[in-house]
């Protein structure tokens, strides 16, 4: 899961997530909880540009890390980055997913 909040953050209850209504619901330490028993791992923390990297597995910046709450995985179980790059037949559009290389 990429959560976009640091661990502290989401243990204490500070964080937010859009609602059915496209409008946004406070969360709570409770269910960020009862959130992490069905969680294998999660990059916590936000994206920040000036911070860019991309030798973190899974971490678009320095600031983020991938926190571990099961043994289903460890941090050896991680690739190095990668991307791929989709270009439609016509050439009008493409689509990146992944992590392309910040320069």
């Amino acid at each position: 899961m990429f959560t976009g909040y640091t661990l502290r953050e989401l243990v204490q209850g500070h964080w937010h997530w859009r609602n059915r209504d496209g409008g946004w619901t406070d969360g709570d330490a409770r269910l960020f909880t009862e959130i992490r028993q069905f969680l294998d791992f999660a990059v916590c923390g936000r994206f920040r540009q000036p911070m860019a990297c991309s030798d973190k597995p899974l971490c678009g910046s320095r600031n983020q890390e991938v926190v571990f709450f099961s043994d289903r995985y460890s941090q050896q179980d991680l690739q190095p980055q990668g991307y791929e790059v989709t270009i439609s037949e016509n050439g009008a559009t493409a689509i990146i997913t992944g992590f392309p290389p910040v320069d």
